[in-house]
């Protein structure tokens, strides 16, 4: 969806549309298993006001449909764009670290746990011959082969990614030849033990997907790639690592800081306003549905349910 004034381009915000039980569907480019983050259209400085209106025109006009916005950046500037009866979804952890241009700096605002295991990982995999590097831009798809076989022998089938790897491949290719999207790995002997992928955009970088062997005698090798990856980050002068969504313990040992992630659903039309019910009956139900299992848990534990109680 493009704002234009003459051959200016003023803004935008990119969708993909299908339709679902039967109703148009309108979701951020990506949805789904890829999990698109901090999403927001896009404006001129000085023309927000005009992105957003002409937006709001295109997205509030006759006609059912659904608009499922997952991941929305904190702060987004479309909501006044949205028809005004909105569904909001439980907003999800984005942490970050601020990253400062001296690494040893930022190391040192790790958990103490933290640093020892990176000192120790390191100094064993280096002595074993682990080697980081950066992948060059020419090589994104041999970088692609051992993203994808690293991740399936890490994840296997409980990943949601690997289906949907050939849809970011595609788009990874391009964004490495724009040094937007980067290929971080450890090497031994020629041979990818670990990679990872970040983006970076505008100053910042972002932790997407990654993978690692095994293999035993490389335990402990992402942790010595992340480290090797956010002391590049500094020495390159980005001011900021994002871990994307997900609350993960880990993630807590790398970043202090956070944003949220939102999850807002929208409709217009009758046919739009059916499925919104719908989807907020059925999700009650879960709710509701969820309450009850963990209060029989708990009634579990407690004994109300042992042999003989109640006789």
């Amino acid at each position: 969806m493009l704002v234009v004034e003459g051959t200016r381009l003023l803004g935008g915000l990119a969708l993909e549309a299908d339709r679902w039980l039967g109703v148009e569907r309108l979701r951020f480019l990506g949805a789904g298993p890829l999990s698109p983050d901090h999403l927001d259209l896009v404006a001129a400085a000085g023309r927000e006001a005009d992105v957003v209106g002409a937006l709001a025109g295109w997205l509030r006009r006759p006609g059912g449909r659904l608009l499922d916005l997952d991941g929305l950046a904190e702060g987004s500037r479309i909501r006044p764009a949205l028809p005004r009866h909105l569904r909001e979804r439980a907003p999800e952890i984005a942490p970050y670290a601020l990253l400062p241009r001296d690494p040893d700096a930022y190391l040192a605002r790790l958990p103490s746990k933290a640093r020892n295991t990176i000192r120790r990982t390191t100094r064993r995999l280096e002595a074993a011959g682990a080697r980081y590097r950066v992948a060059e831009p020419s090589e994104a798809d041999r970088a692609l082969e051992d993203l994808h076989r690293l991740h399936d022998q890490r994840w296997a089938e409980r990943s949601g990614f690997s289906a949907n790897f050939p849809a970011f491949a595609a788009a990874a290719r391009t964004g490495a030849v724009r040094g937007e999207v980067v290929f971080h790995e450890l090497v031994v002997s020629g041979e990818v033990i670990a990679c990872e992928v970040t983006f970076e955009v505008a100053g910042r970088s972002s932790f997407y997907q990654g993978g690692r062997a095994m293999d035993d005698r490389w335990r402990g090798a992402g942790t010595m790639l992340r480290a090797a990856v956010l002391v590049r980050a500094c020495r390159t002068g980005l001011t900021e690592h994002d871990f994307l969504r997900g609350d993960e313990a880990y993630k807590r040992d790398w970043a202090a800081e956070s944003r949220l992630l939102l999850h807002v659903q929208a409709a217009s039309g009758i046919s739009g306003h059916t499925l919104l019910a719908a989807l907020r009956a059925r999700s009650a139900a879960r709710s509701a549905g969820a309450r009850l299992r963990g209060a029989l848990e708990r009634s579990s534990h407690a004994g109300f349910f042992s042999r003989g109680h109640g006789e």
